[in-house]
């Protein structure tokens, strides 16, 4: 019975600490007795990336941080980028830095792409444009989207490299193919007009601006509402190019809403209506 009683203090105690440690939110989420153990920080990466689609910036970086502490590439370049973003951080280049520097020197695209992006601004390290365009490059090997539509730049405008709008143009399609909107909307353009050695084809510059247009990309929106008022590259249908210029119009500018004020009125009062329940619909999946 003394043993009984003793056993059932003893859980009661528990229970208590418990509650309290619940209360303040202890351990800490970075905390682990499981310190440099690359399955625990995998796992703590994989939680921060759950967290992250899920809209929970704060609980992401706390599994960020957590992991990156822990060594993990991945989680590194995250903090890094939250930092020089000031996402769920404050706003700390420095401190940015030194996390991507962490990332890049075990391989990790992310860190590259950041280090790069340092490099070339000079805003936080002297400016070095070769550096850059190097990091750039080993990110884009990996097919890290946003290195790949900054390298097309730097080939295009000459940034660190010998000027190459062919190149640029290669680097462009490889960011599209890897859903870049920024990137789909140049190849599109490159498509449309046929220039820096890619074939001229309406249709496939239609298909590039609906992909960019579908990730709410303004400039697709406008570009694609263009398609559809003139027949380019897709059958004419004035209510579709309604539909994009209307969404286009809210951020992109007067081009947009010209077309709207001009052509509206050879839309009927239905047509008006079913071109603006179209742009509600797409609206509403974007929330």
């Amino acid at each position: 019975m003394k043993r009984l009683r003793f056993l059932l203090r003893a859980l009661l105690l528990l229970g208590i600490v418990a509650c309290i440690a619940w209360a303040i939110d202890w351990p800490p989420h970075y905390w682990s007795p499981l310190d440099a153990d690359p399955r625990f920080a995998a796992a703590c990466y994989e939680e921060g990336l759950s967290c992250q689609k899920g809209g929970s910036t704060a609980e992401a970086l706390r599994w960020f941080r957590q992991a990156a502490d822990q060594g993990h590439a991945g989680a590194q370049a995250k903090v890094g980028t939250a930092y020089a973003t000031a996402t769920g951080l404050p706003e700390d280049p420095a401190e940015a830095l030194r996390w991507w520097r962490k990332a890049a020197a075990q391989g990790d695209a992310e860190g590259q792409y950041g280090l790069a992006l340092a490099h070339l601004s000079g805003s936080i390290i002297p400016q070095d444009m070769q550096a850059g365009v190097k990091s750039l490059q080993q990110a884009a090997a990996q097919d890290f989207a946003p290195a790949q539509h900054r390298l097309a730049e730097c080939y295009l405008h000459g940034d660190g490299v010998a000027e190459d709008p062919a190149e640029a143009a290669r680097w462009y399609r490889r960011a599209a193919e890897n859903g870049h909107a920024d990137a789909q909307v140049e190849f599109g353009f490159l498509c449309k007009r046929g220039l820096w050695g890619v074939p001229q084809d309406a249709a496939q510059a239609a298909q590039w601006f609906q992909k960019a247009a579908a990730q709410n990309n303004a400039r697709a929106q406008y570009q694609l509402g263009m398609c559809y008022a003139n027949g380019t590259g897709v059958p004419k249908d004035l209510v579709e190019a309604m539909k994009w210029c209307l969404l286009a119009s809210s951020t992109f500018g007067n081009g947009a809403t010209q077309w709207i004020e001009t052509h509206e009125k050879e839309l009927t009062a239905e047509q008006q209506a079913e071109a603006r329940a179209r742009a509600q619909a797409f609206r509403s999946r974007q929330q």
